[in-house]
């Protein structure tokens, strides 16, 4: 499996403050509504409670950070008004970022099972195999092959 960036020390771990504009999301997630408006108000008097993680694989390429996680806390910055935000800079492969991504919303009280779907169905499509998936998710090989599935029919959808 490939490696993860988590497995840096605390003490060579690397944050920056970033230019909200630099970021780009890669694996956007749907939110509670009403939950994701009291994120604004609960970072402007508490402050960020953990920084984001922006991979910068390819910020030389592109000019542009990618979003590991943290996408309610960069969207509250920004509905702010904030142009700049606290991010761990990890350098990673894509695969490893969207890995990354799963896990942190694994970790979110209950997570959209389509979104779920969708993040497992991308791992997939970057080469991850149902095993891996299944191993890092904490799920059965079956639950991650019905994911896809799942994520496959929706795609098939008419919009």
């Amino acid at each position: 499996m490939d490696r993860m960036p988590d497995n840096v020390s605390i003490r060579d771990r690397r944050y920056e403050e970033i230019s909200i504009d630099k970021i780009k999301v890669i694996n956007g997630c749907s939110r509670d509504q009403e939950q994701f408006e009291m994120n604004p108000q609960s970072s402007n008097q508490v402050g960020l409670p953990k920084p984001i993680r922006v991979n910068d694989q390819f910020l030389k390429s592109t000019g542009m950070y990618e979003l590991v996680c943290g996408e309610g806390r960069l969207m509250a910055h920004k509905a702010l008004g904030r142009t700049t935000i606290l991010a761990e800079v990890v350098t990673c492969t894509r695969k490893e970022a969207y890995l990354q991504s799963l896990v942190a919303s694994k970790a979110r009280i209950k997570p959209d099972r389509m979104d779920f779907a969708r993040k497992i169905k991308r791992l997939h499509d970057e080469g991850w195999d149902f095993k891996q998936i299944a191993r890092v998710a904490c799920r059965t090989e079956y639950f991650i092959r019905d994911c896809i599935r799942l994520a496959e029919q929706d795609e098939e959808r008419p919009g």
